[in-house]
Order: structure tokens, then C-alpha cells, then sequence
């Protein structure tokens, strides 16, 4: 499927569009439970200031670039037998396209 999502790219984006419109309940409903695992994965002492430097960093990487850049979780806050912390030292900045492919996959090599 990802193949043909990659080879058919405005169809695709129009089926998940036309979908997400018809499921507007679940969309908001793993959006709401995305940003509540968020809060959660964030502990109480970590200032909201300390992130901005991190997502600072994002936005002037996908101007100089020209690609869409995102904030990554090295440990991912959702991941299949690991849930990382959301906090400035489980985060990076790298590439869109990087970010949306790996999904919540765990890397070893990126905290040994």
C-alpha cells in the first residue's frame, strides 16, 4: 500500500481527505488521545520555554532547506514496548519525509 500511496500521491491524499472527513469522531478522538499521552509523557519540572529552542530549530532547518523538517522523538512517546519522555533531550530535528517513514520504530543505535 505504501508503494501505490507513493506512486499515486494526489489520489491518496484525497482518499485519506475524504476519509478523515467522513470520520471526523475517530480523527478527533486519536487526536485527543495523541495530545493526552503527550501531557503525560511531559513530566511537571520540565519548563514549556525548554522545548522552544528545539522547534525554533525545526522551523529555521525547513526554511534553509526548503523541506518540511519535524521535532522527532528519539524514544518514541507511543512506541511498541518502549515510551520515551517528551522532553529536549528525547528530541530531534530531521526531515519530514525521514520522520513519516519510520513511524514509531524504536533505533537503538540512536541512544547507545
Amino acid at each position: 500500500m505504501r508503494d501505490w500511496a507513493a506512486r499515486n500521491r494526489d489520489t491518496s491524499r484525497s482518499i485519506k481527505a475524504r476519509w478523515a472527513a467522513n470520520n471526523i469522531g475517530y480523527v478527533n478522538a486519536k487526536t485527543a488521545t495523541r495530545r493526552i499521552a503527550r501531557v503525560r509523557a511531559t513530566p511537571q519540572w520540565v519548563p514549556v520555554e525548554a522545548f522552544k529552542p528545539i522547534y525554533d530549530a525545526a522551523r529555521v532547518a525547513s526554511e534553509l532547506t526548503g523541506e518540511a523538517c519535524h521535532v522527532d522523538h528519539i524514544v518514541p512517546s507511543q512506541g511498541k514496548g518502549v515510551s520515551g519522555l517528551h522532553v529536549p533531550w528525547n528530541l530531534r530535528v530531521i526531515f519530514a519525509k525521514d520522520n513519516l517513514s519510520k513511524g514509531a520504530k524504536f533505533i537503538e543505535e540512536l541512544v547507545a
